[in-house]
């Protein structure tokens, strides 16, 4: 069963092998939706005015349509979103672009999801955005993690050599690393998939299409890193909150050295497009 709100165009509710995927706290983010900003690292320094006066962390999604059609045995769901700036709590500010999802449902309960942003090249900022992907939250007790990809550390598209291609078991406690000023963290590179399971190995995959993916983990929401000032500052949300990305900003040396190369920059006034499939595991 796959629910997906008319008004606000989020998965309400995606139910498969009697699990419900989607967090239902009155509080968790229902997914999927677009991300174009990150908890931001020491190394973006030289970034963080810039991306905080263009409003990056305050921008609002809005659903503009939602439409339902069948393709063959499939059931498609589009989603178009308004990608706006929170301007002085406005919830109906500046629109930075339109983020497109499509979901592609068939009766075994895979999704597969086809995503784009579109930005206003007027917007400078838009040329060094932080990312582009889609989040979640999953219910806290799928927090047991396999993926093939890099690994087993943490890892950026800047610096992974020491990350070998592999198949990983973690948790996602274990993913977040405790920086002293809580920040992005706990990223891994050129994923296949990743699944998340809870102790009966019951949960979710997310399976790369077309193009290897980055994901991330943790028990914390993007909000929440974005506005501690300290490690102490962070209390554990009962949620599992998922970060699967098409494009992420590199790491960079700048808080003591060289920004991000150009070829690791996020050009949002270009389109930029990914895939994955969701895939119940049982």
């Amino acid at each position: 069963k796959f629910t997906v709100c008319k008004e606000c165009g989020r998965i309400m509710s995606y139910k498969a092998n009697g699990e419900e995927m989607i967090n239902q706290s009155p509080a968790g983010t229902k997914g999927l939706i677009p991300n174009i900003y990150r908890a931001v690292t020491d190394n973006d320094c030289r970034r963080w005015d810039d991306w905080r006066n263009a409003d990056y962390n305050d921008y609002a999604v809005n659903a503009e349509s939602v439409s339902v059609k069948k393709s063959g045995a499939k059931a498609v769901i589009t989603v178009i979103f308004h990608v706006k700036f929170d301007l002085a709590g406005n919830k109906h500010g500046k629109s930075i672009g339109k983020s497109e999802i499509k979901y592609s449902i068939n009766g075994e309960g895979c999704v597969e999801v086809e995503t784009s942003l579109k930005t206003k090249g007027f917007i400078n900022a838009a040329k060094d955005i932080p990312r582009f992907g889609l989040t979640m939250e999953m219910p806290e007790k799928f927090c047991c993690v396999e993926y093939f990809g890099r690994g087993p550390e943490e890892n950026m598209s800047d610096y992974y050599a020491q990350s070998i291609i592999g198949i990983y078991q973690t948790t996602v406690n274990d993913m977040y690393e405790p920086y002293v000023r809580p920040q992005e963290s706990g990223n891994r590179c050129d994923i296949r998939y990743v699944s998340f399971t809870d102790e009966n190995s019951k949960g979710l995959k997310f399976a790369a299409k077309d193009n290897h993916i980055i994901f991330n983990a943790r028990p914390y929401t993007q909000k929440t890193l974005e506005d501690a000032k300290h490690i102490e500052d962070l209390n554990k949300e009962n949620t599992t909150c998922v970060n699967i990305d098409g494009f992420l900003r590199a790491a960079g040396t700048a808080s003591c050295g060289p920004d991000v190369l150009d070829q690791f920059i996020i050009d949002g006034r270009k389109e930029l497009k990914f895939s994955f499939v969701m895939i119940p595991v049982k």
